[in-house]
């Protein structure tokens, strides 16, 4: 088959029965589930994506666990990824309240040229976290912002390919070219201050 024109690995965070592993599954093709054992470690799946310059993209997305028991794992899983799905429930305040404490996770990370987009999940439910705000909090932390739903299956779409023309954007800056191999490989290389995420408080 094609190769791709970039591969990428990204991850899910945020706190646990939030919906992220829902989101997963739904984006690869599997019914929605009302009920859930909470994840445990990380689980991942392969996804491809056409960016709107027709890169094809090739997603590697872990689903981690929200726990606290699990945070010491948090810098494995950061480890060359490239992107993150940061993942809160608009029906549920404290989850977004939390967010700064995820942000301080990615930041500690210190990874170059990292992509984040701000997921609102479960806007089927009632509200307690209005949209502003939540588009306010991303402007402030210079992060893109898409709401879900994974139960009616709403705007997972939109998440994927914003995620994928952030990491185009990234490639086409950098002007990287597949002159020398087929794929290009756009995990982060080395630490540096360059981040498209600006968790910093």
């Amino acid at each position: 088959r094609p190769q791709p024109d970039l591969k990428a690995k990204v991850i899910f965070v945020g706190n646990s029965g939030v919906g992220k592993t829902s989101i997963l599954l739904r984006n690869d093709g599997r019914d929605f589930e009302a009920s859930f054992t909470s994840t445990i470690g990380a689980n991942f799946i392969h996804s491809t994506v056409i960016s709107r310059t027709s890169k094809k993209v090739e997603l590697e997305i872990w689903d981690t666990a929200g726990s606290e028991k699990y945070a010491n794992l948090m810098p494995m899983y950061l480890r060359r990824s490239s992107g993150a799905f940061l993942v809160f429930d608009v029906a549920d305040r404290d989850s977004f309240n939390d967010l700064s404490k995820w942000c301080e996770e990615l930041e500690h990370a210190n990874l170059p040229g990292f992509s984040v987009v701000l997921v609102g999940n479960k806007i089927d439910l009632k509200r307690e976290v209005q949209e502003e705000e939540a588009r306010g909090f991303a402007r402030e932390k210079s992060m893109r912002y898409v709401e879900t739903s994974a139960l009616e299956d709403k705007g997972i779409g939109e998440m994927m390919q914003t995620m994928v023309e952030m990491l185009v954007h990234r490639f086409e800056c950098r002007h990287l070219t597949s002159q020398h191999k087929d794929t290009v490989d756009i995990h982060p290389a080395k630490r540096n201050t360059e981040s498209s995420c600006n968790c910093a408080n």
